[in-house]
This record gives C-alpha cells, structure tokens and sequence, in this order.
C-alpha cells in the first residue's frame, strides 16, 4: 500500500483503497457519536420548546411590543436591503 505505484492503473487502485479506508473511518467515527448526537438533539428541541413558550407568553402579555419590534427589524432590514441597493447601481 505505501509503496509507489508503477503505473496509473496502480495508483487508481491505491487511491480506492485509501478511500475506502476513510470511508469507513467516517462511519465508524459518526456511529460512536451518534447517541452524543441524539442526546444533543433531544437538548435542543426541550430548549427550544422553553424558548418558544417564554416568548409567546411574552407576545401575549404586550401584544403592541412584539408588533413594533418586529415593525422595527422590517423597517432596519428595509433600509439595509435599499442602501446596499443603491451602492450597486
């Protein structure tokens, strides 16, 4: 495997054996950390969950609030979207 190949048919041999090689160095590495992964997964969705309770009671608690902060963020991203529009012309 280390040595060099003599000729091209060679080398493409040696370059699917090395491939195979870390394909299955790949796989190998993604099964040991897939429970790590699901348990990062199972965190996220629960934290998630919480972050969209929080804000919701929060929107239902002052309406006018959310509307003019997300009126607030359009109007931002308005300006940006037309200056950078202008800088191209």
């Amino acid at each position: 495997m280390g040595s060099k190949p003599k000729n091209l048919t060679e080398a493409i041999d040696q370059l699917g054996s090395y491939a195979g090689q870390a394909s299955q160095g790949v796989e190998e590495a993604v099964e040991k950390l897939k429970p790590h992964l699901e348990e990062l997964q199972r965190l996220a969705r629960e934290e998630g969950g919480k972050a969209k309770a929080k804000v919701e009671a929060q929107v239902n608690q002052n309406p006018w609030a959310a509307l003019g902060i997300v009126g607030l963020i359009f109007f931002i991203l308005g300006f940006l979207f037309a200056s950078s529009g202008r800088r191209n012309d």
